[in-house]
């Protein structure tokens, strides 16, 4: 700025007005400032500023320039964020739900009725904004120009050019830049060239990675796209955002302080997302169905595990960052504690129903909520149905009337209602009522589909709709609310569902921040003083709020034992660390003991899964995911046997005083250096292969663990000449285009992680295919079309499937767990002209011991995948260490003979493997790695984990 660098530390302010009050910014901004972070980071939603097409509202609580102003008058600067998109965990990505009155929108793209709307938002929006900019004396440095565009599945290239162009037409010209997640950096899209690009991450490992690259990190990842560039992590996610129905979602503080130091050692700047997250007050929680493979809406509260959490309070993510920073104290920090007040309880005076607050229209058809010019609330659609009568039976010489009053009933049955309906809805009697409940769209990914209601009648089978539509709408905005003049005294015997209840609370002194608890109440909307507070959801069917509570209820009169209060979670190849925040561990565990439940820590201390003996799960992300090797469960013990923070939490809960041992048990690790290859053999060189008719599953082979090959050949039949009408010459098909072939039946005939390689003859093996189980696609994926194989020259391949068992699944649904090829997978196009070649490598002590055709390594001369060897010469009585893979991706290790586990460290999370002194002997030391995808440089045997 000025020709000066300046690193930037910012924190997310998520500028949504409704997110923290007006009367809060000052407070909030001075979290910021002591805490040493010199910028902030403000989101800018349109479907606030534009409510309804063309009526905008930049005053009051929602007054952009007052903002900005503030934050520059305590010295801040303002990354600027202004959308038209946003995510940011905010309804439809901050996009107004107007826009889907048009039937052909097509939002964050050059469609014309989106460019139309946006260029009418922004001749408003930007105009305030350019005064604003650095060069003009204001705040702003920077835009971004949409957002996470990378990560839009119906991307139009020409979208980002058009829309930085529109923003310099309104003046602005400070630096534009793009930000995208972790996995878009590297596998992208076009990138605009002129935009600065940024990156969002939690963690630093990639999940999305080539095999030609040697990039190991994020931060990494993003230097290699534009080296001469300064590095900025856009967002670096401070936690998550929690969704109705689950769990809370938290990153470990010894894990964000980790990661914050090598981002800071990297000399990129660093924006917290989020700094502070506030409150999702009213209707405006967005969705996601990318996280569970479902549809999951966002709870009310915005909190999001922030170094300042939703009141306002500083929390121990806030002094981590001070303590990076190297910042000393402030004169301030100490009077901004917000101290909230408990105002008692209070019953319920006045209640109506809801049904007698709307006001409703007949219409021939439903139509969904967006139609009805309803943003936000409920929709109550009903309609009279009926069945035919059926005829009374007569016998058969028709003489009398046969009875049929205990005839069954012809069923009667809606269908479609994915496509009809979308939102949370009920049904009812005859008069059939449709109570459907806008409870968030979804705001990242794919935005398509998000019009909310009834889309069209549901198809009726056995019955028929006798009646036009009555269509009611209950916005629940402030209009509606402070309309109702139906309030009758409440009397709960009378209450009929779903109604409004209101109480009166009289505070005498200045009013402070509180809480609401709802105390036996189920689900709804909560209003204070006409406005909209937000969602609560306390359980689904009954008043019971809490485990310990539902498990007293089962059994009054016995004790309670917890017998497993999950310390942490188990972690699983591919994604992020599952760690317990250790705040809400003690919180948790102190309740428990109150309560006289008797705990038992799940785990105390998880250990290692040695060897294969991983489990792997279905339930938790809806598809197969395995479990890392390391059962470090982030445990009171670790995976080393060390003692951390939680261990400190449980022996104060229990204040238990200092022991005499304790201070002998630190197991400290040995770093014994690096070590190249030294020796090398092809792993189809170590196995004995048979020959079967039809291929089987690894069991029926008495094999339990490891991989196994199944090899056999295929062709395609050669094409007839084609003669000419006259058959008198022959056509040339030299050009004819090969019939397609293809795999089918896949999930049926295979089980666990394949690689296909393809040999044609008198050519090298060549790996066309590898099904990592990652992802939902690949786990789902059902066929394989290797047509591109196939040429006149080539008909005719060698094919080999190579099957890692990468963890039987061990929860829930164990069905199907026999592993390998299960049956021949269907072949169209081609055929099998061979038997089967089944070569099993369970790499045992047996098979790792017995192998003698070991050569030297040679690098240029390796094929994958291979065995690996070297030496480790101990001199002294050996001691744990941790073993690091430099450059390797893929395999198994193995320590004199023993199986150690399994290394992924392009997938991570867990990049290091322990190693226990008890494997190692003092002299030399055999160690063993198997290898499956790429070529590395050396192993390390460290002192300290990298878990992710």
């Amino acid at each position: 700025m000025g020709g000066e660098k300046v690193g930037l530390t910012a924190d997310a302010a998520r500028f949504i007005i409704s997110e923290f009050p007006k009367q809060s910014w000052k407070h909030r901004l001075q979290s910021v400032v002591d805490c040493g972070l010199n910028t902030i980071d403000v989101y800018i939603p349109w479907n606030l500023h534009e409510k309804e097409r063309g009526n905008f509202d930049f005053g009051g609580e929602l007054d952009l320039v007052e903002f900005f102003t503030i934050a520059a008058e305590m010295g801040l600067k303002v990354l600027c964020r202004p959308g038209p998109y946003i995510c940011s965990e905010w309804d439809w990505g901050g996009l107004p739900s107007w826009l889907l009155k048009d039937p052909k929108m097509h939002i964050r793209s050059n469609y014309c009725g989106y460019q139309a709307a946006v260029s009418s938002y922004f001749s408003k929006l930007l105009p305030l904004l350019a005064p604003l900019q650095h060069s003009n004396g204001g705040p702003i440095i920077a835009f971004q120009v949409e957002n996470e565009y990378g990560d839009y599945v119906d991307k139009d290239n020409e979208h980002l050019p058009w829309l930085a162009d529109l923003m310099k037409s309104h003046g602005l010209f400070e630096l534009f830049f793009i930000s995208d997640g972790e996995g878009v950096i590297l596998g992208g899209y076009k990138m605009p060239q002129n935009l600065l690009k940024t990156i969002n991450f939690k963690y630093l490992n990639v999940e999305k990675l080539t095999k030609s690259t040697p990039i190991c990190d994020n931060l990494q990842a993003l230097k290699s796209l534009q080296p001469n560039k300064p590095m900025l992590v856009t967002e670096f996610w401070a936690g998550w955002f929690d969704y109705w129905g689950h769990g809370r979602n938290l990153l470990n503080n010894d894990v964000f302080e980790k990661t914050l130091k090598e981002i800071l050692k990297r000399g990129a700047s660093v924006n917290f997302y989020m700094f502070h997250g506030g409150t999702n007050f009213g209707f405006m929680n967005g969705a996601i169905e990318l996280e569970k493979g479902y549809y999951t809406a966002d709870v009310t509260s915005y909190d999001y595990d922030c170094p300042v959490d939703e009141s306002g309070n500083r929390t121990e993510k806030w002094e981590i960052i001070k303590r990076c920073l190297d910042v000393q104290k402030t004169s301030s920090e100490n009077v901004y504690k917000n101290e909230a007040e408990a105002y008692g309880e209070f019953e319920a005076e006045k209640m109506v129903k809801l049904c007698e607050i709307g006001i409703s229209k007949e219409l021939d058809e439903p139509t969904n909520m967006e139609n009805l010019d309803q943003a936000f609330g409920y929709t109550s659609y009903s309609v009279f149905i009926a069945q035919p009568e059926q005829e009374p039976v007569k016998n058969e010489k028709e003489e009398k009337i046969e009875d049929i009053e205990d005839e069954p009933i012809s069923p009667v049955f809606f269908k479609n209602l994915l496509k009809s309906i979308r939102g949370r809805y009920q049904k009812r009697s005859f008069l059939v009522e449709f109570l459907i409940e806008n409870p968030g769209r979804v705001n990242f990914s794919n935005l398509k589909d998000q019009r909310m209601g009834m889309i069209s009648a549901p198809k009726l089978v056995g019955a028929s709709y006798t009646s036009s539509w009555n269509i009611c709408c209950y916005p629940l905005d402030k209009n509606q609310i402070s309309s109702i003049t139906a309030w009758t005294n409440y009397l709960q015997t009378a209450a009929v569902l779903p109604a409004l209840f209101k109480t009166t609370v009289k505070i005498l002194d200045y009013p402070k921040d509180t809480f609401i608890l709802m105390h036996g109440w189920s689900k709804g909307v909560i209003f204070v003083n006409g406005r909209n507070l937000g969602r609560y959801w306390l359980t689904k069917s009954t008043p019971i709020c809490d485990n310990l509570q539902a498990l007293k209820s089962l059994q009054p009169n016995k004790p309670m034992l917890v017998t497993e209060f999950w310390a942490g979670w188990f972690d699983y190849w591919g994604h992020g660390r599952n760690l317990l925040n250790n705040e809400v561990f003690e919180k948790t565990l102190k309740e428990i003991l109150k309560r006289g439940a008797s705990v038992n820590f799940y785990m105390f201390h998880g250990g290692t899964n040695f060897g294969f003996m991983n489990g792997a799960i279905e339930l938790e992300k809806g598809y197969y995911t395995a479990d890392v090797t390391s059962y470090d469960y982030d445990c009171p013990v670790d995976e080393s046997g060390n003692r951390t923070e939680k261990w400190e939490i449980i022996r104060r809960c229990l204040n238990v005083q200092k022991t005499s041992s304790e201070n002998v048990y630190k197991n400290e690790a040995e770093p014994y250096g690096e070590f190249e290859a030294e020796k090398m053999v092809k792993l189809c060189e170590i196995g004995i292969s048979k020959e079967f008719d039809e291929p089987t599953n690894m069991e029926n082979l008495d094999q339990a663990f490891g991989y196994t090959s199944y090899s056999v050949f295929i062709a395609q039949p050669e094409q007839e000449p084609v003669k000419n009408e006259k058959e008198e010459e022959i056509e040339d098909i030299e050009d004819k285009t090969i019939s397609p072939v293809f795999f089918k039946n896949l999930l049926k005939s295979i089980r666990g992680r394949y690689r296909v390689f393809f040999t044609a003859p008198g050519g090298a093996k060549e790996e066309v295919f590898c099904n990592q189980l990652l992802t939902e696609k690949c786990c789902t994926r059902d066929e394989l079309d290797v047509s591109q194989q196939f040429s006149k020259e080539k008909r005719s391949f060698l094919v080999e499937f190579l099957i890692e068992n990468p963890g039987r699944v061990n929860f829930s649904n164990l069905k199907d767990q026999r592993m390998g090829m299960i049956s021949a997978p269907k072949l169209v196009g081609a055929s099998y002209t061979s038997s089967w070649n089944i070569c099993c490598y369970p790499l045992d002590k047996n098979q790792i011991s017995s192998i003698t055709t070991w050569t030297d390594y040679l690098q240029n001369a390796a094929v994958l995948p291979s065995l690996f060897k070297t030496t480790v010469k101990i001199l002294d009585d050996p001691k744990d260490t941790f073993i690091l893979m430099h450059g390797w991706s893929k395999g198994v290790i193995f320590v004199n003979g023993r199986n150690l586990g399994r290394y992924w460290v392009t997938k991570g999370p867990q990049k290091t493997l322990y190693l226990p002194a008890s494997w190692l002997i003092k002299g030399e030391n055999e160690i063993i790695w198997l290898e499956e995808e790429q070529l590395g440089m050396t192993i390390e045997l460290v002192s300290s984990p990298d878990l992710g």
